[in-house]
């Protein structure tokens, strides 16, 4: 339930406004929030994943970001999958999300990501479920209806 509003108050309030943004005070800020936010996106390209690391007994295996194809989540862990080699990492799916670029990584099923210039076609089985056929793999991957208007024609 929403409080009842002082008209007296209301009115002060507004005139407070009013000369903070017809001040010179408030064109410094708002350089300092232009300048800030620019330092905010810049520090969000530079943080995003480089490397994805994968350890196997005794060996830490490293794959550039650039040569992975797909992520596929597997209960606790995410298979992570390239041209040649495939390993296992120990990290949420939801978390990878957060650091992957979306433009380059799509998610077609709330279990897999993969990166859009690795599909070579979609195709729809007899029982009208869509997977993503990559090129130069024989992996088929199903594409959930959620995810399915990212393929529609233009």
């Amino acid at each position: 339930m929403p409080k009842p509003v002082n008209q007296k108050r209301l009115i002060q309030a507004i005139g407070r406004l009013r000369s903070r943004i017809t001040s010179n005070a408030s064109t410094d800020l708002s350089r300092l929030l232009t300048a800030l936010n620019a330092q905010m996106l810049a520090g969000q390209k530079s943080s995003g994943l480089k490397w994805v690391t994968a350890s196997l007994g005794d060996t830490v295996k490293m794959f550039p970001i650039d040569d992975v194809l797909f992520f596929q989540a597997e209960d606790r862990y995410v298979r992570v999958v390239t041209k040649e080699d495939e390993a296992v990492i120990c990290t949420q799916l939801r978390e990878l999300v957060k650091r992957l670029d979306a433009e380059v990584f799509w998610q077609i099923h709330r279990s897999i990501i993969v990166r859009a210039a690795a599909i070579d076609r979609v195709q729809k089985d007899s029982l009208g479920h869509h997977h993503a056929r990559l090129k130069g793999r024989k992996d088929e991957l199903p594409i959930s209806a959620a995810y399915l208007s990212r393929f529609r024609s233009m």
